[in-house]
């Protein structure tokens, strides 16, 4: 089973063995993009996000992706797909945190049981892709701002039902209310 948590800092394991990931923060950064996309990426649109400089960004990026397809491919499954002028990553399968947070929360958190919720409230260990900032790429900024926004928000909407929840509890509530404010001044 491959798994990748993109909360707190990127992680990537296999069967509960953590990989070693490449030491470049845009392969790193690469592979984040394509896991949360969920589609083909074109690959100039890659290249705009995470390589506007370089002579020949193309290449570059097909450097990239020859460091991220063994830590995600596997030996039954090709994990990056590349189809012509365009890139994905394939998650059927695979365990990604951001992915089983949101699919949870769009049942709907009062759906939810408090344990569940707790569960969920557990989940969010750090920033998304805690100390993987790129500000010479300002688009991928943008794209990780957006992305942290709404994980924060995410994580301020399971705070707030677990607080409602243990309203007949004071110290538990008071324990969720404070890990809220902390969220969500």
């Amino acid at each position: 089973m491959l798994t990748i948590r993109l909360l707190g800092e990127l992680e990537v394991a296999r069967e509960g063995e953590p990989l070693e990931l490449p030491p470049s923060k845009k392969s790193r950064a690469l592979l984040a993009y394509l896991v949360l996309a969920g589609r083909p990426q074109r690959r100039t649109h890659l290249c705009d996000i995470f390589w506007e400089i370089p002579d020949d960004p193309r290449g570059v990026l097909r450097w990239s992706l020859s460091r991220i397809r063994p830590l995600v491919n596997g030996p039954d499954r090709e994990r990056i797909v590349t189809k012509g002028d365009t890139v994905m990553f394939d998650a059927a399968g695979a365990e990604i945190d951001i992915l089983i947070l949101g699919e949870r929360a769009a049942a709907g958190l009062d759906t939810l049981a408090s344990d569940d919720l707790k569960d969920l409230a557990a989940r969010f260990v750090g920033d998304f892709l805690e100390g993987l900032d790129l500000p010479d790429c300002p688009d991928f900024q943008a794209w990780l701002a957006a992305q942290r926004e709404e994980i924060r928000l995410l994580r301020a909407r399971v705070l707030a039902a677990l607080t409602a929840r243990h309203e007949e509890l004071p110290g538990e509530a008071l324990h969720y209310a404070r890990s809220w404010v902390r969220v969500d001044p």
